[in-house]
């Protein structure tokens, strides 16, 4: 198994990008290539990253979190999935980037948001 998988879904106008294991400097590239096949498609402007599963976040994955982030606003909207127990969670309030990314408790809730706006 590859250290870092990543599948993808459409739920409704939303993109879901989930991703699983350890996303660093070496895996990392696996995301954002998961990423550009997405927003090659001119239609593909929500975007939902869930990071349920991941297990380690590195500052290259930081990276391309905001990258993906970036690359998406501020024409669509981005959210991103973290539960409150998760690893991830840490690694963006220790970094600052939790109010930057904003992160969800769950897929729903990021998907119920009235707006499709950035958060």
């Amino acid at each position: 198994m590859a250290l870092l998988d990543v599948t993808v879904r459409q739920d409704g106008r939303w993109c879901l990008v989930s991703v699983t294991g350890e996303m660093d400097l070496a895996s990392a590239e696996i995301f954002d290539h998961a990423v550009s096949k997405v927003l090659a498609d001119e239609a593909a402007r929500h975007l939902v990253v869930d990071l349920t599963h991941l297990a380690f976040l590195s500052s290259a994955g930081l990276r391309s979190l905001m990258m993906a982030r970036d690359r998406v606003l501020p024409d669509g909207a981005f959210r991103v999935v973290v539960p409150p127990d998760g690893a991830a969670l840490r690694v963006l309030r220790i970094s600052g980037l939790e109010e930057y990314l904003a992160p969800y408790p769950t897929v729903s809730a990021a998907i119920a948001q009235r707006s499709p706006t950035a958060r």
